[in-house]
């Protein structure tokens, strides 16, 4: 149960097939539940999840969202493998894709609000990334798990 008195976070799991599951769950919320994105103290994240707090978070639209992914998948099947083609660059599609659809002062909109769930590989140790000085740190960040820190 939601209880108004207690803060709340919501958490997004890694998996890009989960990215149209939760274009699903966040327009339901929207819709059907709204106090649960706008209450919501901290959005955290991983992979995929990371990216969509980041735009919930930056205030894009749900539709744009949907073009986002859109383009995504299209660019994916526009190759005879689709993602598992050679050429298929996952990384530079979604930097160039959220560079266009992200407002320049991402970085100040979500800093101290979204939790990015990194693992450092020296260690196998996760590390949370929350604060980000630029756009392009946020962008290094959500897509490629690349920290400044």
């Amino acid at each position: 149960m939601c209880d108004p008195e207690r803060s709340w976070s919501l958490s997004f799991s890694g998996c890009g097939f989960l990215f149209p599951y939760y274009l699903g769950a966040i327009d339901c919320m929207s819709e059907r539940a709204p106090h649960l994105l706008s209450g919501a103290r901290h959005f955290f994240g991983s992979s995929c999840g990371s990216i969509q707090s980041v735009f919930l978070l930056g205030g894009v639209p749900l539709n744009t969202l949907v073009k986002f992914s859109g383009g995504y998948f299209r660019r994916a099947m526009s190759h005879s493998m689709g993602v598992l083609h050679p050429s298929f660059n996952p990384s530079q599609i979604l930097r160039e894709q959220m560079e266009r659809y992200l407002p320049a002062n991402i970085h100040q909109l979500i800093s101290g609000r979204v939790f990015i769930s990194l693992t450092r590989v020296s260690d196998w140790g996760n590390v949370l990334v929350s604060e980000f000085q630029t756009k392009d740190e946020v962008l290094d960040v959500s897509v490629t798990g690349l920290s400044h820190a």
